[in-house]
């Protein structure tokens, strides 16, 4: 009814609010509410009499809008596909997200998911990408996100191969770039302290069962300190008291890893709590033979522990903390390991573990240390069926039935050899509740190191030396320094392109001890292939043309003149130093100089240093104890002893030898050096059965007697 006047206006109105909107016809919009609130709406009619009573009962809207626009947190790229990853929008405009859509551009390849996260396929490899994201409801689509950053769908570089590390520190490889240029090579190396041969369980006793990769901690065959100096018996102390046993890993003198669960143990089985402070033995087979004489050198403390952020008791997942020691231990006795960081192991690779712990489930600890071969197992038998999360990302299985880990043993290394290189590749964490090494179906499970890397050396600092090499064409090269003699180091390499990272390649390698020579690999000239030059008054056709070349590039001459080399002069004593200490200085690296006796060699002569470096060598003691005699040519002979002695004192190496050639007497100065450049191919003698000792050696000569030498000495 109009109440008998027509009705002039309606009005709408909310509650909460009361916010209307007034109209001469029947509909209206109402403005200034708030997405996602429920609003009540009731009307009135108005005439010229007044305004009628609201409507009844009143109708319900929630308003709503289409999502604000989601945040990408990640965008990373794989073969021919980018999994792009955000964060929900700040508001969902009043009503469910039901889905995102994640577009590519270029290309406009798109993933839909109700997840945070999705993978757009089919992309082009090696092509620049960026994604923006969008959320939609119920309303409808909402704005995209900002785009994310360049993102190149590709695969790595192939894992490097062909390494070499030569004598004077210089490290080649080969690597294929899988389709897509490199960018770098990443070069990580360090001492190694433990042979592959640490893997070793040698016996401790003569009861013992001695052998590589043999023994039980169940059951208890003793594995022998000396194998495995990184092991260290773990005491966590409440008081003056031991509360518990476990065992570490040292890592670097003043860190070892152990399991998170060995850095908090429960006093009355309802609550956890921490150790007032943790004390390691390391360097005894038998922990308990530590005295006050040998204490600093066997018995380290710490009172600084970092348990991994993540580590979750309830499913034993990031297992894992890392000691500080108070004081480095002493490295006489001790090793560190270093952690495993490569791809796998794979299934059925033959690993150890060690500790002090129980003999038998429930049964007594082992005062000495205790080894068992185990094998990896990838699939980690019947434990995914159980009721544990599971997640190979942060657990690694092994099994070695009858034999391994129990209680005591926590903490404690499973270590695994690659090209070598002994490398921790896991903590013992748990096994089975119903007891030690009882079911070969189901292994023991280990806290997977290669996880932790990264947030291990985030508290020691890197715990290898590296480089980083911008990527070139063919073979790599690149020289490590500081490498100390005798000693054996551990290569790391790996790759990266701009899709990703290859996998890692690992070697070991001894450095020499006595002199080192430079090979084709450090000098870049390989003698035994023709070598340009610019002398152009060697004949092509001459037998020393190549060997011209290969003393030229080497940097032992540099002509007579720029252009010329004068092949038929013959040498002096004073031309011969020279060429002998540019020899020596090229094939060693080493700075060669020095002072000497000879009065007849005058100080500003351009061989002055030269005469120095081949008298402090005991490469010449001169024509007379003073006296060198510079402008004298030199003979035949005289050349093979000063090449011999040249060849023995830069590579340490006997060269000593009756000569075949019958013009040499036995009699002579240089009988058996003779004898010694015949047998290194440096001669052949001017016939098959002679050598003419007494003629003079020419320029031309010189140049093929040094290179020679030269390829001698380093094939």
């Amino acid at each position: 009814s109009d109440g008998g006047s027509p009705v002039t206006s309606y009005t709408a109105t909310t509650a909460p609010g009361g916010l209307t909107c007034t109209t001469p016809s029947m509909g209206c919009t109402i403005t200034g509410l708030t997405n996602g609130t429920s609003y009540s709406v009731s009307v009135t009619a108005t005439n010229a009499s007044g305004t009628g009573p609201a409507s009844s009962p009143p109708v319900t809207a929630t308003p709503a809008a289409p999502p604000s626009a989601p945040t990408i947190t990640s965008a990373v790229g794989a073969s021919t596909r980018a999994t792009v990853s955000w964060s929900a929008p700040t508001t969902d405009g009043g009503a469910v997200i039901t889905g995102y859509t994640a577009t590519a551009s270029p290309g406009g390849r798109t993933c839909t998911t109700t997840a945070t996260s999705c993978t757009v396929s089919g992309l082009s490899n090696w092509t620049n990408h960026r994604f923006s994201v969008t959320a939609s409801n119920a309303i409808g689509t909402g704005p995209a996100s900002a785009l994310s950053a360049i993102v190149v769908p590709g695969y790595g570089p192939g894992t490097p191969s062909n390494v070499e590390l030569s004598p004077a520190g210089t490290l080649t490889w080969t690597v294929p770039d899988n389709g897509a240029p490199l960018s770098n090579h990443v070069i990580e190396y360090r001492e190694l302290e433990i042979p592959g041969s640490g893997l070793a369980g040698a016996a401790t006793s003569s009861t013992a069962t001695p052998g590589p990769l043999s023994g039980q901690i169940v059951g208890g065959e003793f594995a022998d300190i000396a194998n495995h100096r990184y092991d260290m018996k773990l005491v966590a102390f409440r008081g003056s008291s031991a509360a518990y046993e476990c065992g570490a890993v040292l890592v670097a003198p003043q860190w070892a890893l152990t399991a998170a669960h060995c850095t908090e143990f429960q006093p009355t089985g309802t609550y956890f709590t921490e150790p007032d402070f943790i004390s390691l033995v390391y360097g005894l087979s038998d922990w308990t033979a530590f005295t006050e004489a040998n204490y600093d050198s066997h018995v380290a403390y710490s009172g600084t522990y970092y348990r991994h952020p993540d580590y979750d008791r309830t499913i034993a997942a990031n297992d894992i903390a890392l000691l500080k020691l108070d004081n480095p231990v002493d490295m006489n006795t001790a090793d560190a390991i270093p952690l495993y960081d490569l791809p796998g192991p794979n299934d059925a690779t033959s690993a150890y573990v060690s500790g002090w712990g129980k003999t038998y489930t429930n049964g007594p600890v082992s005062n000495v240390l205790k080894g068992a071969e185990v094998s990896i197992d990838t699939s980690c038998g019947l434990w995914p069926a159980g009721d544990l999360v599971w997640d190979d990302l942060y657990r690694l299985c092994a099994s070695g039935f009858p034999s391994g880990f129990c209680q005591g043993d926590s903490g404690g290394p499973l270590v695994v050899e690659r090209d070598g290189v002994v490398l921790l590749a896991g903590l013992v964490s748990f096994n089975s509740v119903y007891g030690c090494a009882i079911d070969p179906t189901v292994p023991d499970v280990y806290t997977r190191v290669s996880t932790y890397v990264d947030w291990v050396e985030g508290h020691t600092g890197p715990l290898w030396s590296s480089t980083t090499l911008a990527a070139g064409p063919g073979d790599r090269r690149t020289t490590l320094t500081g490498l100390t003699p005798g000693k054996v180091y551990a290569i790391q390499i790996h790759t990266e392109n701009v899709a990703d990272s290859g996998d890692a390649v690992i070697a070991s390698f001894i450095i020499p001890t006595g002199p080192v020579v430079f090979g084709p690999k450090e000098t870049g000239v390989d003698c035994r292939l023709p070598q340009p030059h610019p002398l152009n008054d060697v004949s092509a056709s001459s037998f020393a043309v190549d060997a011209v070349g290969c003393i030229y590039n080497l940097g032992i001459t540099t002509g007579t003149t720029s252009t010329t080399y004068s092949p038929a002069n013959n040498v002096t004593r004073e031309q011969m130093a020279a060429f002998l200490a540019r020899f020596y200085e090229t094939v060693t690296g080493t700075q060669c100089g020095g002072s000497h006796p000879f009065t007849d060699v005058p100080a500003d002569s351009f061989a002055a240093d030269a005469v120095g470096c081949i008298y402090n060598l005991g490469i010449t003691t001169g024509t007379t104890s003073t006296t060198y005699s510079p402008a004298n040519n030199v003979t035949r002979e005289q050349m093979a002893a000063f090449l011999a002695r040249l060849y023995r004192t830069a590579t340490a190496l006997s060269c000593a030898s009756a000569p075949t050639f019958n013009d040499v007497s036995p009699g002579s100065f240089a009988y058996t050096d003779v004898g010694c450049i015949g047998t290194l191919g440096v001669t052949t003698g001017t016939t098959s059965t002679t050598y003419s000792p007494a003629n003079n050696v020419t320029r031309e000569q010189m140049a093929a007697f040094l290179a020679r030498l030269y390829i001698a000495m380093t094939s």
